[in-house]
């Protein structure tokens, strides 16, 4: 299967195991930081979906408890106090309290997350409701103590609903990013289980090819050797191996080869002139 190697030159083979290394290590680190980059992108899609909406939700709740809060003591106040000003003072800490809750509804309305359309519709009209009740418990609470109380009473209502709404998306929120965790650890595991194994295969591959090469270069000067040996000491009938490759040491075999021929064509002279010279010396 690897014959063709043969045919390559020996510089060439001592740079396959290496070449081919690095390519395999460049593919994998192309894997790597493709796997890092989708694991960044699941964790900023998880932190910018069910981890923020779940924040935003629990400052809207944070909000609305505030703002319930001043509602409560802008009523205290105005039925107790009878400076004007510090009445006023309290209705406008109410009123930015109140309005306040509209920019958290916002926030958590731009997050992706568990937030189906109808439950935030359902939010948005409690929140409207309590923005409502508010307005009119803030204007009255200057002039009639009983009825702003009566329209706080109203808002309390509608903060339970947003109480309630939020707590469930709260949940939801934390529900899916469990899920989300649990299969951001699943999908590690298998990551890691699969570069493991592409390490040990790339590890194996690269033993064998780096073997096969090895082998390749050192089996046929080793035989080489033996048969250099062997004219060496003028056997030469042995049988110079590497003859049939185009490398580097397919060229010595046949530089060796010429040499041999060479090598028996004098000693058949030298043979000849010697039988000649016996015919001579015999004749005289």
């Amino acid at each position: 299967m690897l014959g063709w190697i043969k045919n390559i030159g020996l510089s060439w083979k001592v740079q396959l195991a290496p070449a081919f290394l690095i390519l395999v290590l460049v593919g994998l680190g192309a894997y790597a930081l493709q796997t890092l980059q989708s694991n960044q992108a699941a964790v900023d899609a998880l932190v910018s979906g069910p981890i923020r909406q779940s924040e935003l939700a629990n400052d809207l709740t944070t909000t609305a408890w505030i703002a319930q809060a001043k509602l409560y003591r802008l009523a205290a106040t105005a039925a107790n106090e009878q400076d004007d000003k510090k009445v006023a003072a309290f209705a406008k800490e109410a009123s930015v309290a109140a309005a306040r809750i509209s920019d958290a509804l916002k926030a958590v309305e731009g997050t992706q997350g568990e937030l189906k359309p109808e439950a935030f519709e359902k939010l948005k009209a409690a929140v409207a409701g309590y923005l409502k009740q508010s307005k009119n418990a803030v204007e009255m609470a200057d002039g009639d103590a009983g009825s702003a109380l009566m329209f706080i009473k109203g808002a309390e209502r509608n903060f339970a609903e947003i109480e309630k709404l939020t707590d469930d998306l709260i949940t939801r929120s934390s529900d899916s990013k469990d899920r989300e965790i649990a299969r951001a650890g699943i999908k590690l595991q298998q990551q890691q289980l699969t570069l493991a194994v592409m390490l040990l295969v790339v590890a194996f591959v690269g033993i064998v090819v780096s073997f096969l090469i090895g082998r390749n270069i050192s089996r046929p000067v080793v035989a080489m050797s033996r048969a250099m040996h062997e004219l060496a000491v003028g056997n030469f009938e042995v049988q110079l191996p590497g003859l049939d490759r185009r490398d580097e040491v397919g060229q010595m075999a046949h530089a060796i080869q010429d040499f041999k021929v060479q090598a028996v064509a004098k000693a058949e002279r030298e043979t000849a002139e010697r039988e000649e010279k016996n015919r001579e010396l015999a004749a005289a």
